[in-house]
């Protein structure tokens, strides 16, 4: 779960064994693609003039070497070489289609032909290639046009622009896509302290130690909250959201950001129903994204204290202290448009200041002809996402 990208509910943390994996993809990638003194010296001193892929097929080597080769496959499957000179080989390169040849029809007369012996600048040898692969591999042969140029061969990597190989891109092709987090928009928010969102996104989980998990874990214990008058079984829903004393403080802040709060005894639920009504175009709006995670946290350091150091676990101490946190993180929130009164009673209340009022910037555009004897030319462009579809027009 902690590997899992933020979005997903996850810290973000990559695996380590996908970024080993995506490192040897680079290490092989050098050894295809590089004219470095590394990769000549694995070159001679394992492939020794034979190709890459035959390599693949022997187990000798060191342990690195191992590694380099059992991830060859997938570097194969997402590059492929754009056709310069055609000095590459015929059947082990990948230069058409979605694998080398050699996987999609048998290897009929040398195993080191180039790609150059069948194909010129003029195209393709007809009669040489019928007589190498099958039907509809020529047809396609003949419909990509291929030829060969006066430049040299070039191995790319497809799952970036510029068809350079990074190890970011490789990491992504092991990560599995999951179902998106609906808590991302407001969990890990910059202005809220990283010690603060850690605990809910451990409350989610359902591995903060309170006494019923602790209990789930096979060790006997006598369980007794610390956060009520009347003790009652200690559990994540009694202390952070079910609780009396939990209760008033949720009930309290809900009063003071125009919220009817129903009856709730579920925390999930609760930090769900306060982001449903947060937004982030008003200082309120942020201020109802920022308080269920900080009355989370206060809830819990008050129950914290009142086990470890008996200090009592009080609701005014609690609600106190959410104020003077949330002071502190909507500290610096940007400019926004318009601030209601109804914003302004809100942020009284919390002794929050009332944020700027961003001033709106008016830009006059005029259209002039142009001078006699000159001719004007009018472009406009747009694009969507980046990189993405764009387009652009002009008119004289």
């Amino acid at each position: 779960m902690i590997c899992k990208p933020v979005e997903e509910g996850g810290l973000g943390i990559h695996d380590l064994v996908d970024v080993q994996e995506s490192l040897f993809m680079k290490f092989g990638w050098k050894l295809i693609s590089g004219n470095s003194m590394w990769s000549e010296f694995f070159q001679k001193k394992y492939l020794r003039r034979e190709h890459v892929y035959k390599a693949m097929q022997m187990k000798k080597g060191s342990q690195f070497w191992k590694g380099i080769m059992e991830i060859m496959p997938k570097i194969i499957q997402n590059s492929k070489w754009l056709i310069g000179n055609g000095n590459i080989n015929f059947w082990m390169n990948r230069w058409i289609g979605s694998e080398p040849l050699q996987e999609v029809c048998p290897v009929i007369g040398r195993n080191d032909l180039l790609l150059a012996d069948v194909v010129d600048e003029r195209g393709p040898n007809i009669d040489v290639l019928r007589n190498l692969v099958l039907p509809d591999i020529l047809h396609q042969i003949c419909e990509a046009g291929v030829r060969t140029k006066d430049r040299p061969d070039v191995f790319v990597w497809e799952h970036s622009l510029d068809g350079q190989f990074t190890t970011k891109s490789a990491w992504k092709l092991y990560k599995k896509c999951g179902v998106p987090c609906e808590w991302k928009k407001w969990l890990w928010l910059d202005k809220i302290p990283k010690k603060m969102s850690f605990l809910c996104w451990r409350a989610k989980r359902g591995i903060v130690t309170t006494d019923d998990v602790i209990q789930n874990l096979s060790i006997p214990l006598a369980s007794k909250c610390n956060c009520c008058i009347a003790p009652n079984i200690e559990s994540l829903q009694h202390v952070l959201c079910e609780g009396s004393n939990a209760q008033m403080v949720w009930k309290y802040f809900a009063n003071i950001s125009q919220i009817r709060l129903p009856h709730i005894r579920n925390w999930k639920r609760m930090m769900s129903f306060w982001w449903q009504r947060a937004n982030k175009q008003s200082q309120a709006g942020w201020i109802r994204g920022m308080l269920p995670i900080v009355i989370t946290w206060c809830l819990w350091k008050a129950r914290c204290s009142a086990r470890m150091e008996g200090v009592p676990f009080q609701v005014k101490a609690i609600i106190r202290l959410v104020k003077i946190i949330m002071k502190d993180v909507s500290y610096n929130l940007k400019n926004f448009q318009v601030v209601k009164e109804n914003e302004r009673l809100v942020m009284e209340e919390l002794n929050i200041p009332v944020a700027s009022i961003k001033g709106k910037k008016v830009t006059y555009v005029k259209w002039e002809l142009p001078t006699r004897g000159m001719v004007k030319l009018n472009v406009d462009g747009g694009a969507r996402c980046n990189p993405g579809e764009a387009g652009g027009g002009g008119i004289i």
